[in-house]
């Protein structure tokens, strides 16, 4: 996502920042998700606590899709 931001800055004579904060605008919790996030998810539905979840798709997008 780093190069696309940085090429997407590049061509449009934007800061980084700026289109960060254009695409982070188009989330629900107005941020990106990282490796941390998803691991978290991964540990969530390897434990106990997930047993009785099946069949299910679990979005980790910070509500990009919303």
């Amino acid at each position: 996502m780093d190069r696309i931001i940085r090429e997407k800055a590049r061509k449009l004579g934007k800061s980084p920042e700026e289109i960060y904060q254009d695409y982070t605008r188009e989330t629900a919790l107005r941020r990106f998700i990282d490796d941390v996030d998803v691991a978290a998810a991964v540990r969530f539905l390897c434990s106990d606590a997930a047993r009785n979840i099946t069949g299910h798709d679990i979005v980790v997008d910070a509500g990009w899709d919303v």
